[in-house]
C-alpha cells in the first residue's frame, strides 16, 4: 500500500531537518574529539572514496544499479591492491593509517548503497518507512557518538564503527523492507 503524497512530503521533511541538527551535532563534536589530524584524514578518505564511486543518476533499471555498484566495488577493490601491491599508498594516502583507509573505503561503499537503497524507497512510495528508520539510524548514530565522547574513548577507528554498524543496520532494514513488500532490487 503506497503512503499518500503528504505523508510521505512531511516524512521526508521531519527526517531532513532533524538529520540538520543531528549533522550539526556531529559537525560540532566529531572534529572536536577525533583532533585536526584524525578528523581531516576522516575527510579526506571520505571524499576521495566517494569520488570514486559517484555516477550521473541517469540509470534506470534497479538490477542495473545494483550491477553498477557492484562494478564500482569491484573496480574500487582493484585500485586499492594496486595501490598496496606496488608499494604506492603511501603517495596517495600520507600518513594515514592503512586501517583507515579501509574503514574509509567499507564506510563510502555502505553510504552510496544506502543512497541507492533510499531513492529505490522513495520510487515506490515507501518514503514514510524508509525515513523513520533513516531518522532512527540518525539518532543512534548521535546517541553512541555521545556515548563514546562521555566515556572518552571515540577516536576514528571508533567513528567509522559507528557509522559501518549504523548503516549496515539501515540497509538490512530497508531492504528486508523491500522485499517484504516484494521488491526485489537484488533479483534474488
Amino acid at each position: 500500500m503506497e503512503d499518500s503524497l503528504l505523508k510521505r512530503y512531511k516524512s521526508k521533511f521531519t527526517t531532513n531537518s532533524v538529520s540538520l541538527l543531528i549533522s550539526s551535532a556531529l559537525t560540532i563534536l566529531i572534529p572536536r574529539y577525533l583532533g585536526p589530524a584524525r578528523y581531516g584524514d576522516f575527510n579526506f578518505l571520505n571524499v576521495f572514496f566517494t569520488k570514486l564511486s559517484k555516477r550521473p543518476k541517469e540509470l534506470r533499471l534497479i538490477r542495473f544499479y545494483v550491477f553498477f555498484l557492484f562494478a564500482v566495488l569491484l573496480f574500487s577493490i582493484l585500485f586499492l591492491t594496486v595501490i598496496y601491491s606496488t608499494n604506492n599508498e603511501a603517495i596517495l594516502f600520507i600518513n594515514i593509517n592503512e586501517n583507515y583507509i579501509l574503514l574509509a573505503f567499507v564506510y563510502c561503499f555502505l553510504l552510496f548503497l544506502s543512497e541507492i537503497v533510499r531513492q529505490v524507497n522513495d520510487a515506490f512510495a515507501f518514503t514514510y518507512f524508509s525515513e523513520r528508520i533513516f531518522l532512527i539510524i540518525r539518532l543512534l548514530v548521535l546517541i553512541l557518538v555521545g556515548l563514546f565522547i562521555y566515556f572518552e574513548i571515540i577516536n576514528l577507528f571508533f567513528y567509522y564503527y559507528i557509522l559501518i554498524t549504523c548503516f549496515s543496520v539501515l540497509l538490512i532494514c530497508w531492504t528486508l523492507y523491500l522485499y517484504r513488500k516484494g521488491v526485489r532490487p537484488f533479483g534474488i
